[in-house]
């Protein structure tokens, strides 16, 4: 077997034969190879190259939130040969639950003491005023004492308004105008009119019970036939009888009729009370 050399395989691989052969180049055969390009153009280069970003860092001033210190922190990057940046919100003082003000945590939880009363505002309960000061020592300071003189906190009808301050103590006088504690309802008050006079009426109606009328009638002809059973011989059991049956039936309408006077009193208090509670729906107004 026998090789040939390289030599003999270039000639046997001339130049312009349309193949840029490894010993060929676009100087050497152009033909095969190509012409060479005397300017290439370079790659593009980073846009950014040379562009200088500020340093990150904090900006702005702290402020509170949640309680708690927080912070702007600005990163700075360069995008398309301009430097931009983020913010993001971070907490730089974590106040245990003190409390955060003016972008500080509180060393005082109640804050600072604004009226001189040696409590801070944030716990003081009458601001302006001097909490120690409670003349009628019901919990609430003089300054913002809304009925002086008397416990602010009892307020049966619960409408703001304490109880001994109060000209309506039993009703709710939110719904008023002057303030007294008393309602402004005359609808209310026609109302509780006609439940008045109804009761008034019923009053009389027991009272006026006819019972009382046979009670007297009974005794007296029970008492009669008594005193002529004596004189009247056989007879005297025919009016003994019946006045005896009459006594007895006499005796029970008394006491059904008393009793019905006794619940006729009743019903005039319940409506003299009713009475009072209507006048007082127009004193809020």
């Amino acid at each position: 077997m026998s090789y040939l050399s390289e030599e003999v395989i270039d000639d046997l691989d001339p130049c312009g034969e349309g193949d840029c052969a490894s010993d060929e180049s676009c100087e050497t055969c152009p033909d095969d190879c190509g012409g060479c390009n005397p300017d290439p153009t370079p790659p593009p280069g980073d846009p950014c190259e040379g562009v200088t970003c500020p340093p990150d860092g904090y900006v702005g001033e702290p402020y509170c939130k949640n309680g708690d210190v927080y912070q702007k922190y600005r990163n700075y990057y360069c995008e398309n040969g301009e430097y931009k940046y983020s913010e993001t919100e971070i907490e730089i003082d974590d106040c245990g639950g003190a409390g955060c003000e003016n972008g500080g945590c509180i060393v005082d939880p109640c804050g600072e003491d604004k009226d001189g009363d040696g409590v801070g505002w944030r716990c003081d309960i009458c601001p302006g005023h001097d909490d120690k000061k409670d003349g009628d020592n019901d919990g609430v300071p003089d300054g913002c004492d809304i009925c002086s003189g008397h416990d602010d906190k009892k307020d049966y009808d619960t409408d703001g308004v304490p109880d001994g301050c109060d000209e309506c103590p039993e009703l709710d006088g939110s719904s008023g105008r002057r303030g007294n504690g008393c309602p402004c309802d005359v609808n209310k008050k026609h109302e509780l009119e006609k439940l008045e006079k109804e009761l008034r009426h019923q009053a009389e109606i027991k009272d006026d019970y006819g019972c009382r009328l046979l009670n007297w009638l009974g005794f007296g002809f029970a008492v009669l036939g008594i005193a002529l059973a004596p004189f009247t011989g056989g007879t005297s059991l025919v009016i003994l009888a019946p006045s005896i049956m009459s006594f007895g039936g006499a005796a029970v309408c008394f006491i059904s009729s008393e009793y019905e006077h006794m619940k006729a009193s009743e019903l005039r208090e319940e409506a003299d009370r009713i009475g009072g509670l209507a006048s007082q729906y127009t004193d809020g107004c």
